[in-house]
């Protein structure tokens, strides 16, 4: 549920609050649920954790340890630009995320290269630019 700002995506809810200066949405993970790693190149994102626990993931660009973070409620990390970074409710219970991104419009992510995700984006990223240029 986006609250302030369109996010990456191209759509213009005209229930969300223009931004200025970053974007605030909230993210409902059911049990089991894998945000994969992705990696933002122009923008900082917050995860706070409203209710349930999970497992932040943080992946530097040219290494491969993924780092597993242990976040329950009220906890918050922030991964800054030019960073892998992914999350998995690993627990019984949905979890509830509130998720920040330093931009009005951030560039798309990224995800590992030949990955099938990485494939489906540069698809998306022509459609969105479409999308956004009135064609």
């Amino acid at each position: 549920m986006r609250y302030i700002g369109r996010g990456a995506t191209a759509n213009n809810d005209s229930n969300v609050i223009a931004a200025e200066h970053f974007t605030l949405s909230t993210m409902v993970l059911p049990a089991g649920c894998v945000g994969p790693l992705h990696l933002h190149d122009d923008v900082e994102e917050v995860f706070f954790i409203l209710k349930g626990s999970v497992k932040a993931l943080i992946q530097e660009v040219g290494k491969d340890e993924v780092h597993e973070i242990r976040l329950n409620e009220r906890d918050c990390i922030s991964s800054p630009p030019g960073v892998y970074r992914g999350i998995h409710n690993d627990g019984d219970e949905e979890a509830l995320m509130l998720v920040m991104l330093g931009a009005v419009k951030p560039n798309l992510p990224t995800y590992p290269k030949g990955s099938a995700l990485e494939e489906l984006r540069i698809q998306r990223a022509k459609e969105r630019e479409a999308i956004i240029n009135g064609k």
